[in-house]
Protein backbone atom coordinates (compact mmCIF):
# COMPACT_ATOMS: atom_id res chain seq x y z
CA UNK A 1 0.00 0.00 0.00
CA UNK A 2 1.75 3.55 -0.85
CA UNK A 3 1.53 5.93 1.85
CA UNK A 4 0.21 8.92 1.45
CA UNK A 5 1.89 12.29 2.44
CA UNK A 6 0.01 14.66 4.68
CA UNK A 7 1.11 18.27 4.79
CA UNK A 8 2.70 19.45 7.74
CA UNK A 9 -0.43 20.85 10.40
CA UNK A 10 -0.12 24.56 10.24
CA UNK A 11 1.57 24.76 13.52
CA UNK A 12 4.19 22.40 12.76
CA UNK A 13 5.52 25.01 10.34
CA UNK A 14 7.94 27.64 11.65
CA UNK A 15 6.85 30.90 12.40
CA UNK A 16 9.27 32.84 10.53
CA UNK A 17 8.38 30.70 7.38
CA UNK A 18 4.81 31.81 7.89
CA UNK A 19 5.78 35.70 8.13
CA UNK A 20 7.93 35.33 5.59
CA UNK A 21 5.46 33.63 3.22
CA UNK A 22 2.65 36.21 4.39
CA UNK A 23 4.95 38.90 3.37
CA UNK A 24 5.67 37.66 -0.39
CA UNK A 25 1.80 37.64 -0.41
CA UNK A 26 1.47 41.33 0.51
CA UNK A 27 4.01 42.30 -2.07
CA UNK A 28 2.54 40.08 -5.05
CA UNK A 29 -0.36 41.61 -4.27
CA UNK A 30 1.13 45.18 -4.50
CA UNK A 31 0.86 45.87 -0.59
CA UNK A 32 4.78 47.02 -0.91
CA UNK A 33 4.52 48.80 2.76
CA UNK A 34 3.17 46.16 4.48
CA UNK A 35 5.70 43.84 2.67
CA UNK A 36 8.65 46.00 3.95
CA UNK A 37 7.25 46.44 7.54
CA UNK A 38 6.90 42.21 7.93
CA UNK A 39 10.34 42.03 6.78
CA UNK A 40 12.06 43.72 9.37
CA UNK A 41 10.03 42.88 11.68
CA UNK A 42 11.40 39.54 10.79
CA UNK A 43 14.75 40.34 10.37
CA UNK A 44 14.74 41.53 14.15
CA UNK A 45 14.43 38.81 15.38
CA UNK A 46 16.22 36.75 12.39
CA UNK A 47 19.21 38.56 10.92
CA UNK A 48 20.47 35.90 9.57
CA UNK A 49 17.10 35.04 6.93
CA UNK A 50 19.03 35.66 3.66
CA UNK A 51 15.32 35.22 2.14
CA UNK A 52 14.16 38.00 3.92
CA UNK A 53 16.59 40.26 3.14
CA UNK A 54 16.35 39.83 -0.70
CA UNK A 55 12.56 40.33 -0.43
CA UNK A 56 12.66 43.85 1.51
CA UNK A 57 15.64 44.66 -0.73
CA UNK A 58 13.10 44.14 -4.08
CA UNK A 59 10.65 45.84 -2.20
CA UNK A 60 13.12 48.96 -1.05
CA UNK A 61 14.45 49.47 -5.40
CA UNK A 62 10.44 49.16 -6.35
CA UNK A 63 9.82 52.40 -3.46
CA UNK A 64 12.56 54.10 -5.14
CA UNK A 65 15.54 53.03 -2.54
CA UNK A 66 18.38 51.54 -4.18
CA UNK A 67 21.11 52.74 -1.21
CA UNK A 68 18.80 50.88 1.22
CA UNK A 69 17.84 48.09 -1.20
CA UNK A 70 21.62 47.33 -1.93
CA UNK A 71 22.63 47.02 1.54
CA UNK A 72 20.03 44.25 2.75
CA UNK A 73 20.99 42.32 -0.22
CA UNK A 74 24.34 42.21 0.22
CA UNK A 75 23.65 40.76 3.23
CA UNK A 76 21.54 38.54 1.46
CA UNK A 77 24.54 37.46 -0.59
CA UNK A 78 26.42 37.18 1.98
CA UNK A 79 24.16 34.43 3.48
CA UNK A 80 23.83 32.55 0.15
CA UNK A 81 26.64 33.16 -1.95
CA UNK A 82 25.97 32.59 -5.83
CA UNK A 83 22.46 32.74 -5.88
CA UNK A 84 22.22 33.67 -8.82
CA UNK A 85 18.46 35.86 -8.30
CA UNK A 86 19.96 37.23 -5.46
CA UNK A 87 22.59 38.41 -7.91
CA UNK A 88 20.69 39.91 -10.45
CA UNK A 89 19.01 42.29 -8.18
CA UNK A 90 22.37 42.81 -6.30
CA UNK A 91 23.58 44.25 -10.12
CA UNK A 92 19.81 45.84 -10.75
CA UNK A 93 20.76 47.52 -6.92
CA UNK A 94 24.00 48.85 -7.69
CA UNK A 95 23.47 50.10 -11.49
CA UNK A 96 20.62 52.14 -9.31
CA UNK A 97 22.93 53.31 -7.57
CA UNK A 98 24.76 54.10 -10.14
CA UNK A 99 27.71 52.06 -9.17
CA UNK A 100 27.80 50.05 -12.26
CA UNK A 101 31.44 48.79 -12.15
CA UNK A 102 30.40 47.22 -9.14
CA UNK A 103 26.35 46.05 -11.09
CA UNK A 104 28.99 44.09 -13.44
CA UNK A 105 30.92 42.44 -10.95
CA UNK A 106 27.82 40.93 -10.30
CA UNK A 107 26.30 40.35 -13.43
CA UNK A 108 29.28 38.89 -14.65
CA UNK A 109 29.21 36.31 -11.96
CA UNK A 110 25.75 35.54 -12.64
CA UNK A 111 26.93 34.93 -16.46
CA UNK A 112 29.09 32.15 -15.18
CA UNK A 113 26.79 30.87 -13.41
CA UNK A 114 24.13 30.72 -15.57
CA UNK A 115 25.91 31.28 -18.99
CA UNK A 116 22.65 30.49 -21.12
CA UNK A 117 20.29 32.17 -19.26
CA UNK A 118 18.75 35.90 -20.96
CA UNK A 119 18.15 37.76 -18.18
CA UNK A 120 22.18 37.74 -16.80
CA UNK A 121 23.07 38.35 -20.31
CA UNK A 122 20.96 41.16 -20.93
CA UNK A 123 21.83 42.79 -17.93
CA UNK A 124 25.85 42.61 -18.86
CA UNK A 125 25.36 44.13 -22.03
CA UNK A 126 23.18 46.65 -21.11
CA UNK A 127 25.97 47.51 -18.36
CA UNK A 128 29.19 47.63 -20.73
CA UNK A 129 27.12 49.49 -23.17
CA UNK A 130 26.59 52.03 -20.11
CA UNK A 131 30.36 52.05 -19.23
CA UNK A 132 31.40 52.33 -22.93
CA UNK A 133 32.91 48.98 -23.16
CA UNK A 134 33.27 47.67 -26.75
CA UNK A 135 32.48 44.69 -26.04
CA UNK A 136 28.93 45.38 -25.36
CA UNK A 137 27.70 45.38 -28.97
CA UNK A 138 29.39 41.70 -29.61
CA UNK A 139 27.71 40.32 -26.15
CA UNK A 140 24.08 41.93 -27.03
CA UNK A 141 24.30 40.21 -30.58
CA UNK A 142 25.43 37.04 -29.11
CA UNK A 143 22.13 37.22 -26.80
CA UNK A 144 19.44 38.27 -29.43
CA UNK A 145 21.17 35.09 -31.63
CA UNK A 146 20.54 32.97 -28.75
CA UNK A 147 17.12 34.57 -27.58
CA UNK A 148 15.77 35.61 -30.73
CA UNK A 149 12.56 36.84 -29.22
CA UNK A 150 14.35 39.21 -26.49
CA UNK A 151 13.01 42.05 -27.23
CA UNK A 152 14.93 44.34 -24.66
CA UNK A 153 17.78 42.72 -25.44
CA UNK A 154 17.29 43.99 -29.52
CA UNK A 155 16.59 47.54 -27.88
CA UNK A 156 19.57 47.37 -25.90
CA UNK A 157 21.84 46.52 -28.86
CA UNK A 158 20.22 49.51 -31.15
CA UNK A 159 21.50 51.68 -28.28
CA UNK A 160 24.69 50.01 -28.67
CA UNK A 161 24.58 50.27 -32.41
CA UNK A 162 23.96 53.61 -31.67
CA UNK A 163 26.50 55.02 -30.07
CA UNK A 164 28.82 53.39 -32.53
CA UNK A 165 27.46 55.52 -35.13
CA UNK A 166 25.60 53.38 -37.13
CA UNK A 167 22.14 53.93 -37.65
CA UNK A 168 20.70 51.82 -40.29
CA UNK A 169 21.52 48.76 -37.91
CA UNK A 170 20.56 50.72 -34.76
CA UNK A 171 17.27 51.52 -36.80
CA UNK A 172 16.90 47.85 -37.67
CA UNK A 173 17.13 46.78 -33.74
CA UNK A 174 14.95 48.86 -33.09
CA UNK A 175 12.23 47.68 -35.44
CA UNK A 176 12.85 44.14 -34.93
CA UNK A 177 12.28 45.20 -30.94
CA UNK A 178 9.24 46.44 -32.22
CA UNK A 179 8.04 44.11 -33.58
CA UNK A 180 8.21 41.68 -31.42
CA UNK A 181 6.33 43.59 -28.23
CA UNK A 182 4.45 46.13 -30.34
CA UNK A 183 3.75 47.80 -26.76
CA UNK A 184 7.55 48.06 -25.77
CA UNK A 185 7.45 52.09 -25.80
CA UNK A 186 11.31 52.10 -25.11
CA UNK A 187 12.06 50.60 -28.56
CA UNK A 188 9.71 53.07 -30.55
CA UNK A 189 11.08 55.81 -28.56
CA UNK A 190 14.87 54.64 -29.81
CA UNK A 191 13.59 53.96 -33.05
CA UNK A 192 11.91 57.35 -33.63
CA UNK A 193 15.32 59.29 -32.55
CA UNK A 194 17.22 57.24 -34.72
CA UNK A 195 14.61 58.55 -37.15
CA UNK A 196 15.00 62.27 -36.40
CA UNK A 197 18.99 61.56 -36.40
CA UNK A 198 18.46 60.34 -40.01
CA UNK A 199 16.49 63.32 -40.68
CA UNK A 200 13.27 61.42 -41.73
CA UNK A 201 11.37 63.63 -39.57
CA UNK A 202 7.61 62.88 -40.57
CA UNK A 203 8.58 58.98 -39.54
CA UNK A 204 10.26 60.23 -36.13
CA UNK A 205 6.54 62.11 -35.29
CA UNK A 206 4.45 59.02 -36.00
CA UNK A 207 7.31 57.05 -33.87
CA UNK A 208 7.26 59.43 -31.13
CA UNK A 209 3.43 59.07 -31.52
CA UNK A 210 3.14 55.75 -30.86
CA UNK A 211 5.28 56.05 -27.59
CA UNK A 212 3.53 58.70 -25.84
CA UNK A 213 0.33 56.16 -26.48
CA UNK A 214 2.50 53.87 -24.82
CA UNK A 215 3.70 55.95 -22.00
CA UNK A 216 1.76 58.72 -21.49
CA UNK A 217 3.71 60.03 -18.34
CA UNK A 218 6.69 60.04 -20.18
CA UNK A 219 7.72 64.21 -20.66
CA UNK A 220 11.36 62.89 -22.67
CA UNK A 221 8.96 61.23 -25.56
CA UNK A 222 7.10 64.84 -25.43
CA UNK A 223 9.62 66.71 -25.71
CA UNK A 224 11.68 65.13 -28.79
CA UNK A 225 8.19 64.43 -30.36
CA UNK A 226 7.85 68.58 -29.71
CA UNK A 227 11.32 69.12 -31.00
CA UNK A 228 10.67 67.41 -34.40
CA UNK A 229 6.83 68.58 -34.83
CA UNK A 230 9.64 71.60 -35.11
CA UNK A 231 11.50 70.38 -37.76
CA UNK A 232 8.08 69.68 -39.61
CA UNK A 233 7.54 73.64 -39.38
CA UNK A 234 3.77 72.47 -37.27
CA UNK A 235 4.68 74.80 -34.61
CA UNK A 236 1.29 74.84 -33.25
CA UNK A 237 1.21 71.16 -32.75
CA UNK A 238 4.76 71.90 -31.05
CA UNK A 239 3.45 74.07 -28.53
CA UNK A 240 0.97 71.97 -27.55
CA UNK A 241 3.79 69.01 -27.03
CA UNK A 242 6.05 71.56 -25.22
CA UNK A 243 3.11 72.08 -23.12
CA UNK A 244 2.25 69.00 -22.42
CA UNK A 245 6.15 68.23 -21.39
CA UNK A 246 6.05 71.30 -19.48
CA UNK A 247 3.00 69.49 -17.55
CA UNK A 248 4.30 66.21 -16.75
CA UNK A 249 7.83 67.49 -16.07
CA UNK A 250 7.80 71.16 -14.32
CA UNK A 251 11.48 71.58 -14.03
CA UNK A 252 12.17 70.95 -17.69
CA UNK A 253 14.08 73.97 -18.20
CA UNK A 254 14.65 73.27 -22.17
CA UNK A 255 11.08 72.52 -22.75
CA UNK A 256 9.70 75.75 -21.09
CA UNK A 257 12.87 77.78 -23.06
CA UNK A 258 11.44 75.99 -26.08
CA UNK A 259 8.12 76.50 -25.34
CA UNK A 260 8.85 80.47 -24.35
CA UNK A 261 10.40 80.97 -28.56
CA UNK A 262 7.61 79.13 -30.04
CA UNK A 263 5.08 81.10 -28.67
CA UNK A 264 7.40 84.16 -29.48
CA UNK A 265 6.69 82.88 -33.15
CA UNK A 266 3.07 82.24 -32.55
CA UNK A 267 2.83 86.13 -31.34
CA UNK A 268 1.23 84.99 -27.62
CA UNK A 269 3.64 87.15 -26.53
CA UNK A 270 1.95 86.80 -22.65
CA UNK A 271 2.75 83.28 -22.79
CA UNK A 272 6.19 83.09 -24.19
CA UNK A 273 6.78 86.06 -21.21
CA UNK A 274 4.79 83.36 -18.73
CA UNK A 275 7.37 80.59 -20.35
CA UNK A 276 10.58 82.40 -20.53
CA UNK A 277 10.03 83.37 -16.46
CA UNK A 278 9.91 79.95 -15.26
CA UNK A 279 13.31 79.53 -17.11
CA UNK A 280 14.52 82.28 -14.96
CA UNK A 281 12.93 81.17 -12.36
CA UNK A 282 14.65 77.72 -12.57
CA UNK A 283 17.73 78.97 -14.07
CA UNK A 284 18.74 82.31 -13.15
CA UNK A 285 21.76 82.40 -15.29
CA UNK A 286 20.30 81.35 -18.62
CA UNK A 287 21.03 84.76 -20.61
CA UNK A 288 19.60 83.29 -23.72
CA UNK A 289 15.99 83.37 -21.56
CA UNK A 290 16.94 86.94 -20.48
CA UNK A 291 17.68 88.36 -23.75
CA UNK A 292 14.35 86.55 -25.25
CA UNK A 293 12.35 87.49 -22.57
CA UNK A 294 13.75 91.56 -23.05
CA UNK A 295 12.96 90.94 -26.82
CA UNK A 296 9.26 89.91 -26.13
CA UNK A 297 8.50 92.61 -23.21
CA UNK A 298 9.95 95.16 -26.11
CA UNK A 299 7.37 93.80 -28.47
CA UNK A 300 4.82 94.46 -25.42
CA UNK A 301 6.03 97.99 -25.30
CA UNK A 302 7.01 97.49 -21.45
CA UNK A 303 10.23 99.25 -22.52
CA UNK A 304 11.66 99.08 -18.72
CA UNK A 305 10.90 95.71 -17.69
CA UNK A 306 12.46 95.00 -20.99
CA UNK A 307 15.46 96.97 -20.38
CA UNK A 308 15.74 95.25 -16.48
CA UNK A 309 16.05 91.78 -18.63
CA UNK A 310 18.05 92.71 -21.01
CA UNK A 311 20.79 94.36 -18.28
CA UNK A 312 20.37 90.75 -16.62
CA UNK A 313 21.30 89.00 -19.67
CA UNK A 314 24.30 91.41 -19.69
CA UNK A 315 25.08 90.32 -16.67
CA UNK A 316 25.02 86.89 -16.58
CA UNK A 317 26.99 87.05 -19.90
CA UNK A 318 28.60 90.14 -20.99
CA UNK A 319 28.75 88.55 -24.76
CA UNK A 320 24.97 88.84 -24.93
CA UNK A 321 25.24 92.67 -25.45
CA UNK A 322 26.00 92.36 -29.13
CA UNK A 323 22.26 90.65 -29.46
CA UNK A 324 20.85 93.17 -26.93
CA UNK A 325 22.03 96.21 -29.21
CA UNK A 326 20.24 94.66 -32.32
CA UNK A 327 16.91 93.85 -30.52
CA UNK A 328 16.92 97.45 -28.90
CA UNK A 329 17.68 98.58 -32.40
CA UNK A 330 15.85 96.22 -34.94
CA UNK A 331 12.67 96.74 -33.37
CA UNK A 332 9.88 99.60 -33.89
CA UNK A 333 9.17 99.43 -30.04
CA UNK A 334 12.75 99.62 -29.49
CA UNK A 335 15.20 102.58 -28.67
CA UNK A 336 18.29 104.05 -30.62
CA UNK A 337 21.30 104.06 -28.85
CA UNK A 338 24.34 105.78 -30.83
CA UNK A 339 26.67 105.28 -27.89
CA UNK A 340 27.05 101.65 -27.15
CA UNK A 341 29.43 102.86 -24.19
CA UNK A 342 26.15 104.67 -22.50
CA UNK A 343 24.31 101.65 -23.32
CA UNK A 344 26.81 99.34 -21.27
CA UNK A 345 26.60 101.93 -18.80
CA UNK A 346 22.56 102.17 -18.58
CA UNK A 347 22.22 98.19 -18.20
CA UNK A 348 24.61 98.01 -15.23
CA UNK A 349 22.80 100.41 -13.33
CA UNK A 350 19.73 98.56 -13.13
Amino acid sequence: MKASRRPLPKAAVPASERALVAAIDDYRAGRLERAATACRTLLRHDDGNAAAHQLLAVVLLQQGEPAAGRVHIERSLVLRPDHLASLLIAGRAARAADDRAAALAHVERAVALAPDAEEPAYLRGSLLRELGDPRATAVLRALVARHQRHAQGWCALGEALKDAGDLPAALAAFEQAAAIDPRLAKAHFHRAVTLHAAERFAEAADSFRIAQSLAPDAAEIAFNLALTLLRLGTKDAAAQAFERTVALQPSHVEAWFSLGLVRQDLNDLAGAVQALNAVLAARPEHAEAAVNLGIVLQAQGTMEAAMTAYAEAVRRRPETFGPVVQALCGASTGRLWLDPAALRRSLARR
